[in-house]
């Protein structure tokens, strides 16, 4: 399995050589166009509580007519509906991702997709998207990657899926050994820096990962301050150091303090001093969901 995924990489590689740079900016382009075709295509229906992919409403299940919104929880499904009419059969491990991450974004943008990675070698997905009342974790460890050997019914590459519902229990990450496909395995590949030639754009599925990699003063000096520190992107602190030999006035500092409640404006925008300097430090905010991490099965 490991040599096809990359005799594949090696193959869209191959493709990206072939072509001038004005080729593949060009191929960039009319795909990221596509994209958000296809996205405001979605968003538009979305909206009006209707499904894109069946036409079907979001709130109805059709049983035996699997489909993408069954992962919203209409009206009527249980969990054994996606064993019975083999729904991890029919989309892959990308498709799912990347629906989720698009119903994450119709309420607020990047907020609810906590996909930022961590420095674990046996990790090779872990994310956890949320919507309204529902929580997805989507988890997949090396040890998955490879198969359980030892386990008859689990050899192949897999990943895990854990849905909640106003925190309650409704799909376990033990309840389903997803199979990857071989899309799945290179772009997973992709995704874990496995080809410098091509790179994972998200697009309208952008979640924290990337908002905080790009996350830089001009951007900092566009946000907003939010009095509902529970819904809060971004969490920021100020450190104000004085030039060497100066002061800063207090006056200054109580006056950009008012002028941000007051405005909402970044308190780096509302600051100014010229005798200080002035640095920013952001981490994730309240409002980012916890990643729900999956626990070792007790023998």
């Amino acid at each position: 399995m490991k040599n096809k995924v990359d005799e594949m990489i090696k193959k869209i590689e191959d493709g990206i050589n072939s072509l001038s740079r004005e080729e593949i900016e060009e191929r960039n382009r009319k795909e990221i166009e596509n994209h958000n075709r296809l996205y405001e295509e979605f968003e538009n229906a979305f909206k009006k509580g209707i499904c894109c992919f069946c036409n079907s409403k979001l709130k109805e299940f059709k049983n035996k007519e699997p489909c993408l919104h069954w992962l919203l929880h209409p009206e009527g499904i249980k969990k054994d509906n996606f064993k019975r009419e083999k729904f991890f059969e029919k989309y892959s491990l990308q498709q799912i991702e990347s629906y989720l991450r698009w119903v994450a974004n119709t309420e607020t943008f990047g907020r609810n997709i906590n996909d930022l990675t961590e420095e674990d070698p046996n990790q090779i997905l872990q994310l956890t998207i949320n919507f309204k009342e529902l929580e997805w974790s989507l988890d997949c460890k090396k040890m998955d990657l490879e198969g359980h050997p030892n386990r008859r019914f689990r050899r192949y590459p897999h990943y895990h899926l854990q849905m909640r519902i106003n925190h309650q229990r409704f799909i376990d990450y033990t309840d389903f050994h997803i199979p990857l496909t071989d899309q799945d395995l290179v772009e997973l590949k992709i995704t874990k820096g496995g080809s410098d030639k091509i790179h994972h754009f998200y697009g309208r599925g952008t979640g924290m990962k990337d908002i905080m990699d790009n996350f830089d003063e001009e951007l900092l000096r566009a946000t907003k301050v939010t009095d509902d520190y529970k819904k809060a992107t971004i969490h920021t602190s100020y450190k104000i150091q004085a030039e060497e030999g100066k002061t800063i006035p207090g006056k200054r500092i109580v006056e950009a303090i008012k002028e941000t409640k007051k405005t909402g404006k970044p308190f780096i925008e509302t600051f100014n001093c010229e005798n200080a300097q002035i640095s920013a430090i952001t981490s994730l905010g309240e409002g980012v969901p916890e990643k729900a991490k999956r626990k070792k099965r007790k023998r």
